[in-house]
């Protein structure tokens, strides 16, 4: 049997011979490498509620403010403030944690 040929493969924008789809992510993930460790606050919102100022005053320690979300209803899940998802609160040993079940990041614009 006859040695099989090797396709050639054209050079791409940047000049090499790697295909088009490899390096269309390969350039994605050095246009995003600096942004890569840019810190995000995220928070988890349990639940809002208003109260007025003299119901604050009246907090002491050991106070109970009592919110209109059930237990075991999903919380949000926000960047920087905005809303991205949802999720639900897990235990972890001692630590409380989160279960995203839901993401609503939109998609990065690749041009």
């Amino acid at each position: 049997m006859p040695p099989q040929k090797k396709q050639p493969v054209a050079p791409n924008a940047a000049g090499s011979d790697t295909p088009a789809e490899e390096t269309a992510e390969s350039g994605e993930s050095r246009a995003l490498k600096p942004f890569l460790d840019v810190p995000i606050v995220v928070t988890v919102e349990l639940a809002r509620k208003k109260l007025k100022v003299r119901e604050i005053l009246s907090l002491q320690v050991d106070s109970i403010i009592q919110m209109n979300q059930s237990a075991g209803e999903n919380v949000d899940l926000r960047l920087n403030g905005i809303a991205v998802g949802n999720g639900e609160i897990v235990v972890i040993e001692d630590t409380m944690g989160l279960r995203v079940t839901d993401l609503k990041l939109r998609a990065i614009d690749r041009e």
